[in-house]
């Protein structure tokens, strides 16, 4: 069956206040979310002095190590001569490490100082995301309010012309005479019109995503607009008669 095509209407060709008004939603919240991240930016950089002491302590370990398998080395040979001497780099990367625990420790407190501000900008981020939010349903109200209006329309014209099609209806039976067979053509016409149109297979489904990514277009664009509506389908297309001016 060949679907019936709905038509929307066109996109609108300026910027309604609803939309404005998610826009500069959608600037705040992406301020906010910059905000946050450059607090938490500089936070992290204060914390990261403190990954000096970790990496100083592997340092330290491995010389460690190799000095332990120089020992080991030479008391198998039975510890002939001077025993290797402790290197100089173990008693240097002590010191760097205990210094760089400090170091460690004072930038977690320095990390801890900026965590209010962390907080203030963290719950400006998601206060400016609920604003947002807020503002896509206000969108979304307008996109209803305007189909709901397209609708009401076509809905109109469509009794309007429907009863004036049934008017001759409603008159068949005094034309009976001057006009044969008049009664099987409004017959005919009276099926046509009254068919009850079904969305084409997957219709319903592509309705239900349109709306869902207009939602999802609509939290970073402010003029993003609804997928045009599914086709319609006559289930009975087939069964009816034509109408044609050939007597039946």
């Amino acid at each position: 069956m060949a679907a019936l095509q709905v038509i929307d209407g066109g996109k609108r060709s300026a910027k309604s206040a609803a939309r404005q008004h998610l826009a500069d939603a959608q600037a705040e919240h992406k301020a906010a979310c910059d905000a946050l991240q450059t607090v938490v930016d500089k936070q992290a950089a204060i914390r990261a002095l403190g990954g000096r002491a970790d990496k100083i302590k592997a340092d330290m370990d491995a010389a460690q190590a190799e000095y332990v398998d120089n020992l080991t080395t030479w008391a198998a040979a039975g510890g002939d001569g001077e025993a290797p001497a402790s290197p100089a780099s173990l008693a240097t990367l002590a010191k760097q490490h205990a210094d760089a625990l400090r170091q460690a420790e004072a930038s977690e407190r320095a990390a801890a100082v900026l965590a209010p501000e962390v907080e203030k900008a963290r719950l400006a981020a998601v206060q400016a995301l609920q604003d947002m939010r807020a503002r896509r349903r206000d969108v979304l109200a307008e996109v209803v309010a305007a189909r709901v209006a397209e609708y009401r329309r076509a809905a109109a014209v469509a009794h309007g012309l429907r009863e004036h099609l049934m008017g001759l209806a409603r008159i068949d039976t005094a034309l009976g005479d001057e006009v044969p067979g008049v009664t099987d053509l409004t017959m005919r016409m009276s099926h046509l019109i009254g068919v009850h149109y079904q969305l084409e297979p997957g219709g319903a489904e592509r309705s239900r995503q349109a709306w869902r990514d207009l939602v999802a277009a609509l939290a970073a664009d402010a003029n993003a607009e609804l997928a045009q509506a599914p086709g319609v389908i006559d289930p009975d297309e087939r069964l009816h008669k034509p109408i044609t001016g050939d007597a039946a």
